[in-house]
């Protein structure tokens, strides 16, 4: 039977280092006495019914991993992530559930090597696209969501993609038909020539930036998937999917 909750004593275990609450969805929230584990390494929290986060977990200082795969009624990260300085792997959802941003000062995780998913908001008390900048240990594959509210191409050069030389998989989400500014923006959004997997799902603008198709500026590119993007030129809805796929 799954836990409805936490029992409050399992944070009297101050050295605890590992805890593994995967599956038990019916948790929802975690004691605010978390922050008492202060040796946590570990938290995997994937498959629960998590929605919001104590203040007191930014406290996990030591913290490395942070499971929350499949959580799909997660709301908000904890406010204080960037105090898990030790962080290295923040996993969510590919999706990501139901964030609507990512906590202001996440880009000071320079530890971190695996971010599935960064969610862009429109608001000012979530962080912008421009906090990837620092982030190059990355590896793996990273979702950009939300990229309809990267308002200044400025920022989305910022984000500094092409300098995260480990990432072999990246995908490229708008959500709504506001144009803005998403040439430009996706043009500043060139990954690094060692990226293997594109995935655009999304974009309004009327023409793909060169590199899309550049062999040059892709040369590892083994899979490249657009989806959804009825205003480029040449498109059609007997092609909104297209999946074109290169010998290794």
């Amino acid at each position: 039977m799954d836990l409805a909750s936490l029992p409050k004593l399992v944070c009297n275990l101050r050295n605890l280092q590992v805890l593994v609450l995967s599956g038990n969805t019916k948790i929802t929230t975690l004691p605010s006495s978390m922050g008492n584990l202060k040796q946590m390494r570990f938290l995997d929290l994937s498959d629960t019914g998590i929605i919001l986060f104590p203040e007191s977990i930014g406290g996990l200082s030591n913290l490395q991993t942070l499971n929350l795969d499949n959580c799909v009624n997660l709301k908000m990260l904890p406010k204080d992530l960037s105090s898990m300085r030790s962080l290295k792997n923040l996993l969510i959802d590919r999706d990501g559930a139901k964030l609507t941003g990512m906590p202001l000062g996440i880009g000071q995780l320079t530890c971190l090597k695996s971010l599935s998913t960064f969610v862009v908001s429109p608001f000012s008390d979530s962080a912008g696209i421009q906090e990837l900048e620092m982030l190059n240990h990355l590896q793996g594959e990273l979702t950009i969501k939300g990229l309809q509210h990267v308002r200044d191409p400025r920022d989305a050069q910022q984000a500094n993609l092409g300098s995260k030389d480990s990432l072999s998989s990246v995908r490229l989400l708008w959500i709504g038909v506001d144009k803005n500014s998403s040439k430009e923006v996706l043009e500043r959004l060139r990954p690094h020539a060692n990226v293997q997997e594109l995935f655009i799902e999304g974009y309004p603008g009327v023409v793909l930036p060169c590199w899309v198709g550049s062999s040059a500026a892709l040369p590892k590119l083994t899979s490249l998937e657009l989806q959804f993007m009825p205003n480029v030129e040449g498109w059609s809805f007997g092609s909104l999917i297209l999946l074109l796929t290169t010998p290794k």
